[in-house]
């Protein structure tokens, strides 16, 4: 119980001011649900973050509202701190899945990257 408290309370200090009823970021706290994810769903993006890393939060109310923006993508969101991945080397990462398979990631709270990957993804 005080892990989950733990847990809540670090997903809470990035996400909390950002959530709204109209969040469509999906949040994973396992890799069977990541795995799922990426299997049920032709086009997601994911977005690969910690508690700690301040452009992660800098960039999560714009991930945010990409994700009420783009219907058909699904948006994920990872903390690394939760799962460990053992490629992802640096965060905020992003990466772009169509039907399985990785078409474009990138490291950085860069904006312009990441609608350009929507837009690959959209192609």
């Amino acid at each position: 119980c005080a892990t989950q408290t733990f847990r809540l309370q670090h997903f809470l200090q990035i996400w909390g001011p950002y959530i709204t009823m109209s969040d469509k970021v999906n949040h994973v706290h396992n890799k069977a649900e990541y795995e799922a994810v990426l299997k049920n769903n032709d086009l997601v993006v994911v977005d690969f973050s910690a508690t700690w890393c301040g452009p992660c939060r800098a960039i999560a109310p714009k991930y945010s509202e990409l994700s009420n923006k783009h219907e058909g993508i699904f948006f994920v969101h990872v903390d690394i701190d939760e799962i460990e991945f053992p490629d992802i080397s640096g965060v905020p990462t992003f990466h772009f899945y169509k039907k399985g398979s990785l078409i474009h990631s990138f490291s950085g709270a860069n904006v312009a990257n990441i609608e350009k990957g929507l837009q690959q993804l959209k192609a």
